[in-house]
């Protein structure tokens, strides 16, 4: 059967308006939610597991360096226990009790340095189990700068005692070596004429004079040894005071990493990388500063003397030398961890990128 034209005009006019209409509902009909919902739980969930990854990698870094400062802690206490054998020489048993003292100190150190380390190493392992979320190392950096402050004050105050000792033995060879001058010198001028007639009269034996000489010469050498024992406890408990300072300033600064990381603001935590690698970089200038300095007090130490003084200052240089060396693997590890949050901060500019544009 044959359509004449206005049949045919009416069948397309028709055909239209239904797709008008059905493109009319398509329009009004609300969009779909369920993807959109799907699209923002995926994200949550990447930036949760984000979160995760990065506390993570912190705890371990953290426990990295707790490792590094036990095994400082642990060559000081041979070291010192080393120095205490060494003491045969009469006369020093304030200068073995000093050093007995500080070996102590360096054992509480070491105990707290131990429970951090355990500490953070629960916390990783809570987050590997996935069954609950840590929270002990959010503070953790924050209690452990008070701890090491409590402790740099009390070495303030060693070193200001041992300071003080050591100025009472020099004072005394001072005295000691005038006397000896004074046995040694014909004339003396302490005595009056009726003195020295008196003494005269007694037909003193002059052997007597040798003996006390004798006797001032060992008191000499025994004190000149403990000057030198002396000049080694102020070097080492400087030293350690002075390790707890760089610590304390590392541990201001992680802990703002801690607090900015257990949150989700991606220019917070920035920021506290940022801070981390300021301070990093300021503890190797420290450290190298002091590098030259052992090297300079290395050269000024003179080799001569008796042998117990030659032997005193070979372990003052030995410990120069060993102090050096430990301030060059710590160089070596601060460049690694600036590294590290140069990394990270790269991770964080492309979470935010993400962000920006979904």
């Amino acid at each position: 059967m044959r359509l004449g034209g206005g049949m045919i005009h009416r069948i397309l006019f028709r055909s239209i308006i239904a797709c008008c209409a059905a493109l009319f509902v398509v329009f009004l009909t609300p969009p779909s939610t369920e993807g959109a919902s799907t699209r923002t739980r995926a994200g949550a969930a990447e930036t949760a597991k984000k979160r995760t990854e990065r506390i993570k990698r912190f705890l371990h870094r953290s426990i990295d360096e707790l490792d590094q400062s036990l095994f400082f802690a642990r060559e000081d206490i041979g070291d010192i226990q080393g120095q205490i054998e060494a003491i045969t020489f009469a006369g020093l048993s304030l200068a073995e009790e000093e050093l007995r003292s500080l070996t102590d100190w360096l054992y509480d150190y070491e105990a707290m340095l131990g429970r951090e380390h355990a500490a953070f190493e629960q916390d990783l392992n809570t987050y590997y189990a996935g069954s609950s979320e840590a929270r002990g190392w959010i503070s953790r950096y924050e209690n452990m700068r008070e701890r090491h402050l409590q402790m740099k004050t009390g070495l303030a105050e060693r070193v200001k005692k041992l300071e003080e000792e050591r100025r009472r033995a020099e004072d005394k060879i001072f005295l000691m070596k005038n006397e000896v001058i004074r046995l040694r010198t014909p004339e003396r001028d302490d005595e009056t004429p009726l003195r020295r007639e008196k003494r005269d009269s007694k037909k003193r034996d002059p052997r007597e004079d040798e003996q006390l000489i004798a006797q001032l010469e060992a008191e000499l050498r025994a004190f000149e040894q403990l000057i030198l024992q002396y000049n080694a406890l102020i070097e080492k408990t400087r030293g350690a005071s002075d390790w707890l300072s760089l610590k304390m300033g590392d541990y201001e600064a992680l802990d703002s990493v801690a607090k900015a990381i257990n949150g989700q603001d991606l220019t917070a935590i920035e920021s506290a990388y940022n801070g981390i690698i300021r301070i990093y970089d300021a503890d190797i200038f420290f450290l190298n500063s002091r590098i030259e300095e052992f090297d300079r007090k290395r050269s000024s130490l003179t080799r001569s003397g008796t042998l117990s003084t030659i032997d005193r200052q070979e372990e003052l240089s030995r410990y120069y030398e060993r102090r050096k060396s430990r301030y060059e693997r710590q160089l070596n590890w601060l460049k690694v961890q600036i590294g590290n949050y140069r990394a990270e901060l790269v991770d964080i500019w492309s979470e935010a990128d993400v962000k920006r544009n979904p």
